[in-house]
């Protein structure tokens, strides 16, 4: 098994810090259930309950409506959704949002958050995939399926924002030094070389 590798021209550079916490969020991932959208939508709602200071946000989803979420999607609320549906041309989308999130509840290497930080966006991620081994600070990470525990980062992150800084260019550089295509493309020839060494 091959990991994903990462050429030099997918490292962007940081987005300029918002000065204060964002009121346009892109939500990555799908409408599968294991990605974690009613995750997000539970824990936003709990945020609206608790602090009702907390300013009404415009949330993007890429992706559609999860199925069976009619009822929870249709709750009255001061922040409002908006589902792109399929998405393209993805690091150009995440880099016109101050703030992304990645709710999702499992993955096996997590390719979305991943992009949102080599594009040069702020991200909130789930302890999913490959994100459970890099650098990120606990402020920005959470347990998935823990709605509640969501809550909480995002409650932390919009009454602190100015003191907690998410540090790209460290995690762009752990990513480098791990997953850069050149690491990828070493370990293919090194199996190569073996099965061209190895007898029939």
């Amino acid at each position: 098994m091959f990991e994903e590798g990462f050429c030099d021209d997918e490292f962007m550079p940081p987005l300029p810090e918002s000065a204060v916490f964002p009121r346009r969020l892109l939500i990555i991932g799908s409408e599968a259930p294991g990605k974690g959208f009613t995750d997000f939508i539970e824990a936003l709602d709990l945020v609206e309950q608790l602090h009702p200071g907390f300013p009404a946000l415009e949330c993007d989803f890429t992706g559609s409506p999860p199925s069976g979420a009619e009822t929870l999607l249709g709750k009255k609320r001061r922040s409002q959704f908006r589902f792109l549906g399929r998405v393209d041309e993805f690091t150009s989308l995440v880099r016109r949002y101050p703030l992304a999130i990645h709710p999702s509840r499992a993955e096996t290497f997590g390719m979305a958050p991943i992009e949102a930080i080599l594009a040069g966006v702020p991200t909130l991620v789930s302890e999913t995939g490959i994100v459970e081994s890099l650098p990120i600070s606990p402020d920005w990470r959470f347990p998935p399926q823990s709605p509640s525990l969501l809550a909480d980062r995002l409650i932390a992150l919009w009454q602190n924002w100015t003191e907690k800084r998410f540090e790209l260019l460290q995690l762009q550089e752990s990513i480098r030094s791990t997953h850069h295509i050149n690491q990828t493309a070493a370990v293919f020839r090194n199996v190569l070389s073996k099965l061209d060494g190895a007898e029939c």
